[in-house]
C-alpha cells in the first residue's frame, strides 16, 4: 500500500469546517392597520329570486348595512385575479350590474 501525503486510507481528506453563517436580522415590527368596512353585506340573505315580469331571468336580493353612500357592483360570469381585480370568464358574455345606494 503507497501512502500519500494527501490520503488517509486512500480517501481524500476531510475539507476544512466552514465556520457557521450569522442569522439574518429579524425584520422591523410593523404593527397591522386596521381596515375600516363601510359596507357590510349580510352573506346568510343573498338569494336568487325569478323575476315575477320575466320568467328566463334571475334576480340578485341581499341585505346591507353601510356607513357612507355608495354603490354595489355584481359581475356575473366573473373571476377574481390579483389585486382585487375581476375580468370576465367569457369574453363574449361581459355582465356587470351596478346599483347606486344612499346611506339611511
Amino acid at each position: 500500500m503507497t501512502s500519500h501525503a494527501n490520503l488517509r486510507n486512500g480517501l481524500a481528506p476531510f475539507p476544512p469546517l466552514m465556520p457557521r453563517p450569522q442569522p439574518l436580522p429579524l425584520p422591523p415590527y410593523v404593527s397591522a392597520k386596521r381596515v375600516e368596512t363601510t359596507v357590510n353585506v349580510h352573506k346568510n340573505t343573498i338569494k336568487l329570486n325569478e323575476d315575477a315580469n320575466d320568467s328566463n331571468s334571475l334576480l340578485v336580493s341581499f341585505t346591507f348595512d353601510a356607513l357612507v353612500d355608495g354603490s354595489i357592483t355584481i359581475f356575473y360570469y366573473a373571476k377574481e385575479g390579483r389585486d382585487c381585480k375581476f375580468s370576465p370568464l367569457y369574453r363574449i358574455i361581459t355582465c356587470r350590474r351596478e346599483s347606486a345606494f344612499r346611506k339611511v
